[in-house]
């Protein structure tokens, strides 16, 4: 699995989903749900605002630097016959710092 280092965006990786894979999409509800996997998506709520100290909400759009600590919760891995295999690993963030860009 590659992870991105914290030293810099440009060794960021983009996981925007190939266009084959967001044309068989059968009900995304925004684009970003069009270019992204359903569990790329972060929410935080009133309590999590609070900690990390965000009184002013960001604009739509604007662009946030994360650093995060993720636990492994579940680690899978499965074949079928005419299937190449299926591989996926859960994680849940644990500690967070958010910085305006």
């Amino acid at each position: 699995m590659a992870a991105a280092e914290s030293e810099g965006s440009e060794r960021l990786i983009n996981l925007k989903l190939p266009k084959a894979e967001r044309d068989k999409m059968t009900r995304p509800t925004s684009i970003e749900d069009r270019e992204y996997s359903y569990g790329l998506s972060i929410r935080l709520e009133n309590n999590e605002l609070a900690k990390l100290g965000i009184k002013v909400l960001p604009k739509v759009g604007q662009k946030i630097m994360i650093e995060a600590q993720a636990k492994v919760t579940s680690v899978s891995e499965s074949t079928s016959e005419g299937n190449r295999g299926d591989r996926a690993v859960t994680l849940q963030l644990t500690d967070m710092l958010i910085e305006k860009e």
